[in-house]
């Protein structure tokens, strides 16, 4: 085990967490539920579903891939993302937790794609 590694990822993903959209997703969800270990499970679960599956993605796509391409298609879905999110409007008829999970997981993606290349 690398533990410089280890210990590299871990805290750059900790202080890259902080206060970020999924952080803020489970306060919400949290706030809105009062269930926070029912929100805390779930959400631990999917940051754990989501790392591994962004770690293989990265891992495979990278061997067939340019590196400055996976930086730009990456860049471009930061973009969308962020405009979808901003133009979206919340109401009842919205699946808050649909919407947090499909969001994490496309940020999760692309942020362990360009983690690996980097």
């Amino acid at each position: 085990m690398d533990w410089k590694l280890l210990a590299t990822t871990f805290g750059t993903l900790f202080v890259a967490e902080l206060g970020d959209k999924t952080q803020l997703a489970c306060m919400l969800m949290t706030a809105k539920t009062q269930k926070p270990w029912t929100v805390f499970l779930g959400s631990s679960l999917a940051l754990v579903l989501v790392s591994f599956l962004g770690v293989m993605f990265a891992n495979f796509i990278c061997q067939y891939i340019p590196p400055e391409i996976i930086k730009k298609v990456a860049a471009v879905s930061f973009v969308v993302m962020g405009c979808l999110i901003f133009l979206i409007k919340y109401d009842d008829s919205v699946d808050l937790r649909q919407h947090c999970y499909m969001c994490t997981l496309a940020v999760r993606l692309n942020g362990r794609a360009q983690m690996k290349i980097n």
